[in-house]
């Protein structure tokens, strides 16, 4: 058996394919009636540009003269999404409502 490492030809080990990133989410944010406003998934679809085109969001870049890697910025898109899906635009906090008025902060178990 040949060792993975000497089988690629970049030096990605993660099964990342530059060319054909997987951009979402295991539950990306719904679209139509009984989803959330659309502005939610108009950002995650611009987010999803910002990785093909990394100059769209200087914030987001690093600040040295590399681009980031395009493994990187995947995970980054997939995490933005999942944060844009749990999104109140009323309070700005990501999480969940609850029934007295409350709020659940979104955890980390959930992010990953």
């Amino acid at each position: 058996m040949i060792p993975i490492s000497l089988t690629q030809k970049s030096g990605n080990r993660c099964g990342h394919d530059p060319k054909n990133p997987n951009l979402s989410p295991p539950n990306p944010i719904r679209k139509g009636k009984g989803g959330p406003p659309r502005i939610l998934s108009l950002a995650a679809e611009r987010a999803k540009e910002w990785f093909w085109n990394p100059q769209k969001c200087p914030l987001l870049d690093t600040k040295t003269d590399r681009q980031t890697r395009s493994e990187r910025r995947e995970a980054i898109q997939v995490v933005l999404e999942c944060l844009l899906s749990r999104l109140d635009l009323v309070t700005l906090c990501v999480g969940a409502p609850t029934l007295n008025h409350g709020f659940v902060d979104l955890g980390m178990n959930s992010i990953v």
